[in-house]
């Protein structure tokens, strides 16, 4: 079992989630055959599946090259291309990969490392700082740069500093490629919508025209994959203006399960007498737009799949005082979005924060098995809580020491949270501290604070001394350290004591982060005695009450639920994953007072019932496009859409209650 642990955390650290042969050959099968390619570069190879791919597809290669950083898998990789040159470094401190006048063809699989993995140096992977720093200094070096390279550099410096590991090495390939060349790479389907991923999609919309991109539509290429993969070419040319890079074109294909076979992902596919990898390329070649319950396919703009990129700070920092550029609110909705409209809607958009209205993310306590446990009793002063299997005992402790808290959707029947109904309790410690820890304290506080119960301190030690998976305790883990607060003269806080809760861990809203069927969202009826929401719900907060009622009711209709069916992210079991980010880029019609109100009815109505009937469903919905001038036949399209979006992650509309 340790060696098994040890190996997960090698794979987390180095982002080893290797591509397999099939995916590699997809991959490459997907460049256009009519165009030369002589030199071609792996920058992260890992055991060499794609360059085996393309050594299998490209005849008279000048150069196949290479690099990866882990010398425990470079023989590996040896092995299975030995016709090219394989090099153990780095690839952002490697000259031999920007050393000549660009490459006809970048390919990889960038390494998925996630940024808190990246702070500090391990074995022989670089901090985030080194990579940033490597990145930076090696642009102005690559002969594939010309006048690009002021907005590489630029990428370089203004990617967020949460951003994983992909990031920068998107930008290092991109910037590999020389003018003409192909940059082919996997991706996460999240690539799509998350923020910080912004500097690439501002780079492929400006610099490169993408060709194609192909999607695992039932999550079946990697096995332990969560999100969707994408495979992505595209190809590079003259940085265009926003005006011209708005005019680009980009042909998407999802593939199901059902048409891979031992030999390709593609093997059972067919058209027009082609089978296999000749089927996909005349396809392609055909731009045709069709969908089969195997087999979809569109052709987009290229911006509605960036979106909100035009919204983003690094695009807006980099057009200041520079080229101005309008988008209008109809080119912020996604495409699927603009072919309903048909631009039957002349007025205006808001965004819930446009509305004063904020979005984010619940309590994150960082420690759950130490600070949640079981109500099971409860009198005029006291609770009692049943901690988690851990402890043996209950806590009984002053009702300032608890907060009653919304952990998970199953704890709450209905779409009203009521204070009294929930079971989960967290411990609140704010003036309250161990009687050991008195003597700590700095002598500014030693009036403040009050003594814990006998049976909560003996909780806390027990929790400072157990062992967790992995070696470490409670009051070690990264996110739980960061509670103590400590001055020259002595402590002001503990591990235990939570940082004071904010009006976004107690909102008036909430929707779970991750839905098996349609999202729903929850109205929390908040009293004097606040109730806490955990971060497996995106929380929004900053409401009147009316205004909380009337968003209760749009983020329960079909507007609302169609958005998320294109912004969110399917997992591996076909539940929809969304964000806050999400939620922020959703635009509402203008509604007029009427329709405000009739809202707010509703979400009302919602409360009352605890639940939505299939009769005030369909009002909400009608309501939700009252804004249109057709509302009728808007309600029945995006029936439609709402359906095939489901039908695609395995969801039953007609069984959803």
């Amino acid at each position: 079992m340790e060696k098994k642990n040890s190996k997960i955390e090698r794979q987390k650290r180095y982002g080893q989630f290797f591509s397999g042969q099939k995916v590699a050959e997809l991959l490459v099968s997907l460049l256009p055959e009519w165009n030369h390619i002589g030199s071609v570069i792996d920058p992260m190879a890992g055991t060499g599946d794609m360059l085996s791919a393309v050594q299998g597809r490209k005849e008279k290669l000048e150069r196949l090259v290479g690099i990866e950083i882990d010398n425990t898998i470079i023989e590996e990789c040896k092995r299975k291309v030995p016709d090219a040159e394989i090099i153990c470094g780095d690839a952002f401190l490697c000259s031999d990969a920007y050393g000549q006048n660009g490459w006809d063809l970048v390919i990889t699989n960038p390494p998925y490392v996630r940024y808190q993995l990246q702070k500090v140096k391990n074995d022989v992977m670089p901090s985030r700082e080194q990579i940033r720093k490597g990145l930076i200094d090696c642009i102005p070096s690559l002969c594939s740069l010309e006048d690009e390279k002021e907005m590489y550099l630029k990428a370089a410096k203004g990617y967020s500093g949460l951003s994983d590991m992909a990031v920068p090495s998107w930008i290092l390939c991109a910037a590999l490629v020389k003018k003409g060349g192909y940059l082919a790479i996997v991706l996460p389907e999240t690539w799509l919508n998350r923020e910080y991923a912004a500097p690439i999609q501002y780079l492929l919309l400006m610099n490169f025209d993408i060709i194609v991109i192909v999607k695992d539509k039932d999550t079946s290429w990697f096995d332990d994959a969560l999100v969707r993969t994408c495979l992505l070419v595209a190809r590079k040319k003259d940085i265009v203006s926003i005006a011209d890079g708005k005019k680009k074109k980009t042909y998407i294909v999802k593939l199901g399960s059902g048409l891979a076979g031992d030999i390709s992902l593609v093997e059972h596919l067919t058209y027009q007498g082609y089978c296999g990898y000749g089927a996909l390329k005349q396809l392609m070649l055909s731009h045709l737009i069709f969908h089969t319950d195997e087999i979809s396919s569109e052709y987009i703009n290229t911006y509605t799949m960036f979106t909100d990129l035009f919204r983003n700070a690094f695009v807006q920092k980099l057009h200041k005082n520079q080229e101005s550029f309008e988008i209008t609110d109809f080119e912020l909705l996604s495409q699927e979005m603009q072919r309903l409209f048909e631009r039957h809607y002349e007025g205006k958009f808001f965004s819930v924060e446009q509305m004063g209205i904020k979005c984010g993310q619940g309590l994150r306590t960082g420690a759950n098995e130490f600070f949640y446990g079981a109500i099971i009793g409860e009198d005029q002063e006291n609770i009692v809580l049943q901690p988690r299997s851990w402890y043996e005992g209950k806590l009984v402790l002053p009702k300032r020491n608890i907060i009653r808290t919304l952990q998970n959707r199953r704890e709450n029947a209905g779409l009203c949270v009521e204070r009294d109904h929930l079971r989960t309790g967290l411990l609140y410690f704010q003036k309250d501290i161990r009687k050991s820890d008195y003597k700590k304290l700095s002598k500014r506080y030693t009036e403040q604070y009050s003594i814990l119960p006998d049976n909560v301190e003996r909780y806390i030690t027990f929790g400072e001394e157990l062992r967790l998976p992995g070696g470490k305790v409670f009051c070690e883990l990264s996110s739980v350290k960061t509670n103590v607060r400590k001055d020259e003269l002595g402590f002001s806080r503990f591990w235990y004591m939570l940082p004071e809760l904010k009006d976004r861990h107690m909102p008036e809203l909430c929707i779970s982060r991750v839905a098996g069927g349609i999202p729903e969202c929850l109205f929390v009826r908040q009293g004097e005695d606040k109730i806490a929401v955990d971060a497996n719900f995106i929380t929004i907060w900053g409401m009147e009450n009316q205004q909380a009622l009337q968003m209760l009711a749009l983020f329960n209709s079909i507007w609302f639920q169609c958005n998320m069916e294109l912004a969110g992210t399917v997992m591996g079991g076909g539940a929809l994953k969304i964000e806050a980010s999400h939620l922020r880029k959703i635009l509402f019609p203008e509604y007029t007072q009427e329709q405000a109100e009739n809202l707010s009815r509703c979400g009302n109505q919602i409360c009352e019932e605890n639940g939505i009937n299939q009769k005030l469903r369909e009002e909400i919905d009608l309501l939700s496009l009252s804004a249109f001038a057709d509302s009728e036949d808007m309600y029945r399209k995006m029936r439609v859409l709402l359906k095939q979006k489901l039908s695609e992650r395995g969801v039953n509309y007609d069984k959803q209650g």
